[in-house]
């Protein structure tokens, strides 16, 4: 029993300098992130613009890929700001919009919904996601309480080691003379990430045997749908308009599911509802040979930077036909079910 005894307390004692001696770390990696270390945050950009951010862009990767807030505002002369985040859940996306909105004179907010925003289940998706959503929030005590909200009791060690990580990465760039410090060139993107194109063409007659053969799932977790409600009312106690938007999938990936339209449908529910446009861009009329497997996109979920410019640039086009008072709708496919049955979807089937 004694030696029992003296065991807990050496454990006790070595975690306890476990601890000390890795705290720093953590406290480090945040409170110089918020200044200067841009590789894994957003902040300095977000100082940096504070006060004149008018159009935000909110989701997760699709969207963290698909906004160029730069190529955005030079056609509608706005100064937007992409929020978008890696595996960034729907409460993530209330907090980090909330913290905006409360400095900025947001007049459009542009909600990113995948197919799968509303099903992906929060307490099964893991923590890099509620993670990256910390890292991106400016106020220290906006970070405690997200933290103390959302993050499960196995969640905090993971919380906890990708601190020590990356505060012990911070070290080892200073001692190194890496570290990015440049604000000139740590303001130039504005919350986007570009990636790089691959080239996901598949043989014709691989379109055809896949073609909705995937099936998608339907049904919306009711926490997703609070949170998103949770936006609709952040806008409206400040009058901004609100847009809601999907993004483009490769071909391949558009192709093989089959039930895009139930989707589809509850999105345009949704938006109803709210009083909102809803646009899926994978329904843009002329998609077909405007966005390429080959090198418009990163994978069949992302766009690549070519075509986030794309992207952006048709994005634009809808807003400025929608400002103009005419019918934006026109621009679309009413459905998946039109869209592939025409002979433009199918020409990668009969190609040589």
């Amino acid at each position: 029993m004694h030696s029992f005894k003296r065991a807990w307390k050496n454990t006790a004692l070595f975690l306890g300098l476990v601890l000390a001696v890795s705290l720093p770390l953590p406290v480090f990696y945040y409170e110089y992130s918020m200044k200067h270390w841009t590789r894994t945050t957003d902040i300095v950009e977000k100082n940096f613009y504070a006060g004149r951010i008018d159009t935000v862009f909110c989701g997760a990767s699709h969207g963290y890929r698909a906004f160029i807030p730069a190529d955005y505002d030079a056609k509608q002369e706005t100064d937007s700001y992409n929020l978008c985040g890696v595996l960034q859940p729907m409460s993530g996306r209330v907090a980090l919009l909330k913290e905006e909105l409360e400095r900025n004179p947001v007049q459009t907010v542009v909600i990113e919904l995948s197919f799968n925003a509303l099903s992906r289940d929060p307490d099964t998706e893991g923590a890099e996601g509620k993670i990256d959503v910390i890292r991106h929030l400016v106020n220290r005590e906006d970070k405690v309480r997200y933290a103390l909200r959302n993050l499960k009791a196995d969640e905090w060690g993971i919380a906890y080691y990708m601190a020590v990580h990356n505060g012990f990465s911070i070290v080892e760039e200073l001692i190194a003379g890496q570290a990015e410090e440049n604000l000139a060139q740590s303001v130039s993107n504005r919350g986007y990430l570009g990636a790089e194109a691959n080239d996901l063409s598949l043989a014709p007659t691989d379109y055809e045997r896949q073609f909705r053969t995937v099936s998608v799932e339907e049904k919306a977790v009711e926490e997703n749908l609070w949170d998103l409600n949770r936006i609709f009312e952040l806008c409206r106690e400040k009058n901004i308009d609100v847009f809601m938007v999907t993004v483009p999938l490769s071909y391949r990936m558009v192709n093989s599911m089959e039930n895009l339209d139930a989707v589809r449908s509850r999105y345009e529910k949704l938006a109803g509802e709210q009083g909102c446009e809803f646009w899926d861009f994978n329904l843009w009329k002329g998609r077909e040979t405007l966005f390429e497997d080959r090198k418009d996109f990163y994978d069949d979920l992302h766009l690549s930077e070519s075509g986030a410019q794309k992207f952006t640039a048709i994005f634009a086009q809808a807003m400025q036909t929608k400002e103009r008072g005419e019918d934006s709708g026109a621009l679309f496919y009413d459905s998946y079910s039109a869209m592939t049955g025409t002979k433009e979807w199918k020409r990668e089937w009969a190609k040589d």
